[in-house]
């Protein structure tokens, strides 16, 4: 028992259950009366040391008279009336009183123990040695099928702190917590694993890994501004971990770290004004954490002031969820051959945003929010938001990879963005099939840039594009499906500028566009423009495409036998070659033929290439003529002419 377990008063005497605390600053005289009032009522009192550094016991024996090995030798020792004490051997002293001759027994004094032997020595209770300390302490969980234990079984259940392996100064934020770290994921790891759970500020200052199955978690369900109304002061708040630049924090496999305020050691906030703003933002630098193992999860945190926010590398199905940050860039994941979880992000300008010396330039960042690259097999990122960064996200030799409801936001002026060369949503290289839906881009340069080798494709569905300064989405390279959403307040919503790009474009809304909603830079055959697309505010009789002459028919040279492409509905025959049959026919598909020059078409049944025209005779055509046909699975019927 120690006197930091009770509410007592180190001035005066205080009543505990049948005994009483004296207090360690009263002097001998305060003492004697609470001594004396034991004789009337028999309580017992717990030893503590006085202000003139006596212990109790030795108050007592002031008191009572002097300690004897036993009541003869007390009464020998004492007249009628006189008190005397006798030692027991469980360390309590009984107080007699000599009553003519006869020993009579007045109460208990506890000096080291409790007189009903409940502890040998109240000194076990302060001890950590084995079978000692909480192990005296009994605990039973309430509820039907609760058994009885010790509170140390309790207390060493897997769930440990840095203090249990550095005390209470690993918590500080300037002393290193890193060997207490390291020491309670030790022992986690020979549990077979556990979490490691801390309130204070912790100092990484070398590189920690968590064991395979160790876990780091602090108290924040979800940390996020400070700045707004507020001083923005981050260092005040307990459950930090403040990393230093060259140091990292590594998972292992099915590690999860949580709850915590992650900041760059150094990083001094407040900014005062917008020259230590633009210096501080300047020194982002590090990677504040390194997956290291596979089904590793970061969540409920906010990391501010490094390059990077979360790196992994080679390691599969890294879930990350509910993270904010400020930093270069954010989650930068790799070479993932299963399937990462990435959800509920949110990269934003929490150190510079909502001050008096805030500026457009203050708010933005040179990197990338969020990051795949190389393989990303399946990888899917969901409800994922970032503003101010120069890419929103990036998809880079990535396959199958899913992106939904994510938005990429940014700087602007007069509700146009203002960062030169931002793009929202980026795909490249060897991606494959990479799904946009649902996706939302504001005040970019352009807020959608695909630019994937050939043959390869990119789905754009219902997706969202307004105020960029120049596209709302370039296709430089690859196959395009843009379906739905809306694309507005821009000079053009798409931008072709590839020449063999097959780009299907339909049900799309263009809205206040000020040049026009298609555009192509470079001669392009294979862009299909749908008919259910919405030119509302075009103007009547005005072309939805700009530099029509880029967007040509597909020319087919004209032969006894033509192959028309599976997709398509309009066609140049180029050359005078009479056609006898066209392949490339299925049920409902109608095409119109344009002729560059006279040409003869023969009339024919019986296979699915031949062509029954008009009148059942043979057809000759003027340059410029058309000639339009529908298949009905069987083979071509005219259905009308233009000689």
């Amino acid at each position: 028992m120690s006197f930091q377990d009770y509410p007592l008063d180190p001035n005066a005497v205080t009543t505990i259950g049948d005994g009483i605390f004296i207090g360690p600053n009263m002097a001998r005289d305060q003492v004697r009366p609470a001594l004396q009032q034991l004789a009337a009522d028999g309580r017992e009192v717990y030893d503590y040391v006085t202000a003139q550094g006596e212990s109790v016991i030795a108050v007592a024996e002031a008191v009572v008279g002097p300690t004897y090995s036993s009541t003869a030798a007390g009464l020998a020792a004492t007249t009628n009336g006189q008190s005397f004490a006798v030692a027991n051997v469980d360390g309590t002293v009984a107080i007699y009183r000599n009553n003519t001759g006869s020993a009579t027994f007045q109460r208990s004094l506890g000096t080291t123990a409790y007189n009903d032997g409940r502890f040998s020595q109240k000194t076990d209770l302060a001890s950590t040695a084995t079978g000692k300390g909480s192990a005296l302490i009994g605990f039973k969980q309430s509820g039907t099928g609760a058994v009885a234990r010790d509170v140390l079984a309790k207390m060493r259940e897997i769930e440990v702190s840095p203090e249990d392996f550095g005390g209470p100064s690993v918590g500080n934020g300037t002393t290193s917590a890193v060997a207490a770290i390291n020491a309670a994921g030790a022992y986690l790891a020979g549990l077979g694993g556990g979490t490691i759970v801390g309130k204070g500020k912790y100092l990484i200052d070398a590189n920690i890994r968590l064991p395979n199955n160790v876990s780091l978690v602090g108290p924040w369900e979800q940390p996020g501004e400070v700045l707004h109304g507020e001083t923005g002061d981050y260092d005040s708040f307990a459950g930090q971990l403040r990393i230093s630049s060259g140091a990292t924090i590594e998972t292992g496999d099915a590690c999860c770290v949580r709850g915590w305020i992650v900041i760059r050691q150094g990083l001094d906030l407040p900014f005062a004004d917008a020259t230590a703003a633009t210096a501080g933002v300047a020194a982002f630098a590090g990677t504040a954490f390194t997956n290291g193992g596979a089904d590793a999860s970061f969540r409920n945190l906010l990391i501010l002031g490094f390059n990077k926010a979360i790196y992994s590398n080679g390691l599969e199905r890294v879930r990350i969820a509910y993270v904010s940050g400020d930093c270069t860039n954010g989650i930068d994941v790799r070479a993932c051959y299963d399937i990462s979880y990435i959800n509920y992000c949110h990269f934003w300008p929490w150190t510079t945003v909502h001050q008096t010396w805030t500026t457009n330039a203050l708010l933005r960042r040179s990197g990338t929010a969020y990051n795949f690259q190389d393989v990303g097999d399946w990888n899917m990122v969901s409800h994922c938001f970032s503003y101010g960064y120069f890419r929103g996200g990036k998809t880079v030799n990535c396959d199958n990879m899913t992106w939904i409801n994510c938005g990429a936001d940014n700087t602007g002026t007069a509700g146009v963005g203002d960062y030169a060369g931002s793009i929202g949503f980026v795909a490249e290289g060897s991606s494959k099939s990479t799904r946009w839906i649902g996706m939302q881009a504001a005040a970019q340069e352009s807020g959608y840039y695909v630019d994937v080798s050939a043959g390869n494709h990119v789905e754009m569905s219902s997706c969202q594009a307004w105020a960029a300064s120049d596209r709302g989405a370039i296709v430089q390279g690859g196959d395009v499906n843009i379906e739905g959403g809306e694309l507005r307040d821009a000079p053009f919503g798409v931008y072709i500028n590839s020449t063999t790009s097959r780009v299907f474009i339909d049900k799309v809304r263009f809205r206040n566009l000020s040049t026009k909603p298609i555009g192509f830079n470079a001669v392009n055959a294979t862009t299909f423009i749908g008919s259910l697309n919405d030119y509302s505010d075009l103007a009547a009789g005005a072309s939805p495409v700009a530099n029509p002459a880029n967007w040509p028919m597909v020319p087919i040279a004209s032969a006894s036998t033509i192959d028309l492409p599976a997709v398509g509905s309009d066609f140049n025959i180029t050359g005078t070659t009479g056609i006898a049959d066209i392949g490339g026919g299925y049920k409902g598909r109608q095409v119109t033929l344009f002729f560059a020059g006279v040409v003869t078409v023969t009339h024919g049944t019986g296979s699915m290439s031949k062509i029954r025209l008009s009148g059942g005779v043979n057809f000759t055509t003027t340059a410029t003529g058309t000639l339009t046909l529908r298949h009905n699975g069987s083979q071509w019927f005219e259905v009308g002419r233009c000689a």
